[in-house]
């Protein structure tokens, strides 16, 4: 099924989150996470149980919580159609995953057509929702001749804590000193989140490149069903596309690279000091551990860095008047980083390794023949794939060491 640009417009003034359009889409659901950071489920699958590329890039969370999904970072603004494959995927476009594939395409560039010369667009947004003064606001700029188009992309969205419809509870403590909330406030429902694509696309009669650069920034992100809050994450993607058409057929490589920075800890509205009571006793709002001594963790930080990068060559070939073939390569690697920085308490004195250069490479080569009879499509594939894993030794905050 895929969601085009038009079926995605009347959808955007009601959310920040691009997991949530996928909603309209028969078979597949919405889990619900961050504001902006929803996770997709195709008939009761998700997370790694799918397969999600944003522009060609297969991208992986960073975060063992999920709070970064691949469709958080691309705003639904940006989108320009959506494709899901509920259930056996293509094997052109499957792989690694068994529930399923997203396909998630942004705004394509803009060339201008043939003896127009030049054309150039632009376009302003913005949005204001009064529960949890949610506001923020969109930029796309482009201008294209009939060989280069450049665009611009940026969005921004911040919203505090939400309300709801009535008072659901009867206290207004957080477990953090100083700090209550009302009644009726969801706590840890506020986020911010910044995102800015920049494309230069060329082509000929045969030939298109098309290079983009996207940097996504989310200084807090707070999840009402998460024990952690998101406290930082960046986001920084290079993605180059070339296709080609021959007279024998069509010739398809991508390259992409993605590099990320992520922070968590409690956010505002959890509890901070973290451990046991002075005097022995679990510790409550009323009787706040003390951080003098070893007793009480002052939080409990942790890091991620993660790189994500591929390369793909694909070859379309006509077979008849209805008929293609389809064969290809794929190549993916993951690496990451997860660590938790001693806070005290039991939390301390070292630093909490959790995984340390691991790696996760994966190599795929497939084949695909497609066939159309009157209404019906006819896809006969196989696909082969290798995955190879490593990861250094790791310990826990007392150095205790884990192969």
């Amino acid at each position: 099924t895929t969601l085009s640009a038009e079926a995605i417009s009347p959808l955007l003034p009601a959310t920040r989150d691009t997991a949530s359009l996928l909603r309209v889409l028969p078979g597949a659901q919405t889990r619900a996470a961050g504001a902006a950071a929803g996770l997709p489920v195709i008939r009761g699958l998700a997370d790694e149980r799918l397969r999600i590329q944003v522009d060609g890039m297969e991208l992986l969370a960073a975060c063992a919580n999920h709070m970064n999904p691949a469709l958080s970072y691309l705003d639904p603004g940006q989108v320009g159609s959506i494709e899901v494959y509920a259930g056996v995927s293509p094997v052109s476009v499957g792989g690694d995953a068994i529930g399923g594939a997203v396909l998630v395409t942004s705004t394509p560039p803009a060339f201008a057509p043939a003896g127009a010369g030049s054309v150039r667009s632009a376009a302003v947004g913005a949005h204001y929702r009064s529960n949890g003064d949610a506001r923020g606001a969109s930029l796309r700029a482009s201008h294209g001749t009939e060989s280069v188009a450049v665009a611009y992309d940026g969005a921004y969205a911040k919203a505090d804590n939400y309300k709801a419809g009535k008072a659901f509870k009867d206290y207004g403590f957080t477990g953090r000193a100083g700090h209550t909330l009302a009644h009726d406030e969801v706590a840890s429902s506020a986020y911010e989140t910044a995102n800015h694509a920049l494309s230069l696309a060329w082509r000929t009669n045969d030939d298109l490149v098309d290079l983009r650069y996207l940097r996504q920034q989310t200084p807090s992100q707070g999840y009402p069903n998460q024990r952690m809050d998101m406290t930082d994450n960046v986001s920084d993607k290079l993605n180059l596309a070339w296709s080609s058409r021959q007279g024998w057929g069509t010739l398809k490589a991508r390259a992409f690279n993605e590099q990320i920075d992520h922070a968590m800890d409690f956010g505002p509205d959890k509890r901070y000091w973290y451990g046991m009571a002075s005097g022995g006793s679990g510790a409550t709002s009323a009787t706040p551990c003390s951080p003098i001594g070893n007793n009480c963790a002052a939080g409990m930080p942790m890091y991620a860095e993660g790189r994500n990068s591929g390369l793909s060559l694909q070859t379309e070939l006509p077979m008849g008047e209805s008929d293609k073939a389809r064969v290809g390569v794929e190549y993916r690697a993951q690496q990451l980083d997860d660590w938790w920085p001693a806070s005290g308490a039991g939390m301390w004195p070292h630093t909490f390794w959790n995984i340390r250069d691991g790696e996760r490479d994966r190599y795929a080569v497939f084949g695909e023949w497609e066939g159309r009879r009157g209404a019906t499509t006819h896809i006969l594939g196989l696909r082969h794939e290798t995955v190879k894993m490593d990861a250094a030794t790791v310990h826990g905050y007392n150095l205790n060491t884990f192969p």
